[in-house]
């Protein structure tokens, strides 16, 4: 009997390695793309949360030529949080996101102090511990920011909030793309920050 229990047993330890194989397979092949993708797209990836973008936006970030690539999410939509992390987070250079998103754990580990990108805005910027992470694009109180011409920063009806500009830690600060590319995001940062 026991040799027929373990016959039995057989066929599911061989079904197992089959799964770890395509585990292992799977990961292997999107770290392979991923690495590929962020070689080659040297475009500066722009992740905003807002209500809404004019589509001319893409084309006012444009610098030194090319058109960085913009994502837009209102925090009203269902996924947003899973979006933010893969897009936001993971992928962007640059981040605006309004100040109700912003924890001591996600600005002191997600983004780069404004001081090593070579950033000064002291009167204008989110700090932690005094350290600048963040530059203000929009007020509440005084219902003026950056870009108010083609980013819909608030919803009618809605409480208002101040919205912050980041740079990505994860791309900016460390992925090895390089000088070209914290260049580059800097370069769209003054450009929205005007």
């Amino acid at each position: 009997m026991s040799r027929q229990k373990r016959s039995d047993l057989q066929p599911i330890k061989y079904y197992i390695y089959y799964i770890i194989w395509a585990v292992v397979a799977a990961l292997v092949v999107s770290w392979v793309f991923s690495a590929i993708r962020n070689k080659n797209d040297d475009r500066v990836k722009v992740f905003i949360c807002a209500y809404g973008v004019d589509e001319s936006l893409g084309e006012r970030l444009t610098a030194d030529g090319k058109t960085p690539i913009v994502y837009v999410h209102s925090s009203e939509e269902t996924y947003y949080y899973l979006t933010l992390q893969t897009k936001g987070l993971n992928e962007s250079d640059l981040l605006i996101l309004p100040e109700s998103q912003l924890t001591f754990e996600r600005v002191t580990q997600a983004f780069t102090p404004l001081d090593s990108i070579g950033l000064d805005y002291a009167a204008l910027t989110y700090a932690v511990d005094g350290v600048a992470y963040g530059v203000k694009v929009y007020d509440k109180e005084n219902k003026t920011g950056c870009l108010t011409d083609v980013i819909t920063y608030f919803k009618h009806g809605e409480p208002e909030e101040d919205y912050y500009l980041f740079f990505n830690g994860n791309t900016v600060g460390g992925d090895g793309r390089g000088e070209t590319l914290v260049n580059a995001a800097a370069a769209v940062a003054r450009i929205i920050i005007g």
